[in-house]
């Protein structure tokens, strides 16, 4: 007769679950990445020009090039915004010009040391992910 005091090992298989998880994660990213550009590309196609746009502001629309050319995109777990080259000088300023962060105010939580995705983006790769996983 077995104790009921002697301890007993259950396994549970968690593999197919944790990548069935995974699976979601990456599909839910990559349906959000474009509403991500969607909302970069809102913030630097507003008419503005002429004047320029102040430090601080996001650029404002000349030609349409920059936000044409800027998108969000995925490799593994992080996230890239792809630009022109003159869109980095924008997001990062130069020795000439202070910097006119247009990306990085949409995308990720001001004065984090590291680039932290706001709430909004967290809050709807997590509703995408559920929707994902209560498909199966």
């Amino acid at each position: 007769m077995a104790s009921a005091n002697r301890f007993r090992r259950v396994e549970f298989n968690t593999s197919g679950t944790v990548q069935r998880g995974v699976r979601a994660v990456s599909r839910a990213m990559d349906q959000i990445l474009p509403i991500m550009t969607t909302a970069i590309k809102d913030a630097i196609t507003k008419k503005g020009y002429p004047p320029a746009s102040r430090p601080g502001q996001f650029p404002h629309t000349r030609t349409g090039k920059l936000a044409e050319s800027t998108s969000v995109e995925r490799k593994g777990r992080r996230l890239f915004v792809r630009t022109l080259q003159y869109g980095i000088w924008l997001q990062g300023g130069t020795s000439k010009m202070l910097a006119r962060k247009f990306y990085q105010e949409i995308l990720f939580v001001k004065g984090a040391r590291t680039n932290i995705l706001r709430p909004k983006w967290i809050k709807l790769i997590n509703q995408q992910t559920r929707k994902l996983v209560k498909r199966k």
